[in-house]
């Protein structure tokens, strides 16, 4: 067609990827979960802060199937400590005034592109900002063990604090979540690459950091070795913490 018809292709191009871009910008923005968030269910029970005694507080960030969260609650149960995993967004509901399944799905729900757009929307800022209050708060009532949301970030100025990831082989993990979820072989591959995906750019978003990265944490943990065995291991790392820096961690 010549060179001149060639050129043409740019402007062309160009034109067509903006008009594109402008329908799907639109249609993110007519999402519910972008364009308006549920309100807090007054009549919902309101969850309460532990106070604890002063120590330790241990976040554990996770990959999904790594049996993260069930390992922090039977830590927490062996020390007599708090646990927050759900408590935590319910709380962080309450701060907002946001309702408690849409803070705590901010991940689940969000969409698969644009991601870093949907997280800077107000509805979820508004969230976030309270999770990282409600955060704090827990952090001020003593020794406790916090699942996920990025809280070794939140209360990256504190001492004693102990930031901890769990992680295990891809393998163990797609048995692990067909065996707790009742997901096919298909399903749990494609939930633990959404899941982590998800998780990876929250914790960058908020951040500027690698989620996942050994430098971040104190402790990188494979839990392959089973969830008593995982447990045990992070007993036996806080007792070290303990030990390194009595004034700072007392909670045995």
């Amino acid at each position: 067609m010549g060179l001149t018809w060639f050129w043409l292709t740019f402007p062309v191009t160009e034109l067509l990827t903006t008009l594109l871009g402008f329908k799907f910008y639109r249609q993110f923005l007519s999402h519910p979960y972008v364009s308006q968030a549920p309100l807090l269910d007054k009549n919902q029970s309101a969850a309460i802060i532990r106070p604890s005694k002063p120590g330790v507080i241990v976040t554990i960030a996770r990959q999904h199937g790594s049996s993260g969260k069930e390992i922090g609650r039977l830590v927490a149960e062996q020390l007599d400590l708090p646990f927050y995993y759900k408590e935590m967004t319910a709380l962080a509901a309450q701060e907002s005034g946001l309702d408690k399944e849409f803070v705590s799905g901010i991940n689940k729900n969000a969409p698969k592109v644009l991601y870093n757009l949907y997280l800077s929307t107000k509805p979820v800022r508004l969230a976030v900002m309270a999770q990282h209050r409600i955060i704090e708060k827990i952090a001020d009532n003593g020794s406790c063990i916090i699942v996920g949301r990025a809280a070794d970030y939140v209360l990256q100025n504190r001492k004693n604090v102990v930031r901890i990831f769990i992680q295990t082989p891809q393998e163990y993990r797609i048995r692990r979540v067909m065996e707790v979820y009742g997901d096919t072989r298909e399903e749990a591959e494609e939930n633990i690459y959404r899941s982590d995906k998800a998780r990876a750019a929250y914790y960058h978003h908020i951040s500027g950091r690698r989620w996942g990265d050994a430098r971040n944490y104190d402790l990188v943990l494979d839990s392959s070795c089973g969830v008593e065995s995982a447990a045990e291991q992070i007993n036996s790392f806080l007792t070290s913490f303990a030990d390194a820096s009595p004034q700072k961690a007392q909670y045995n």
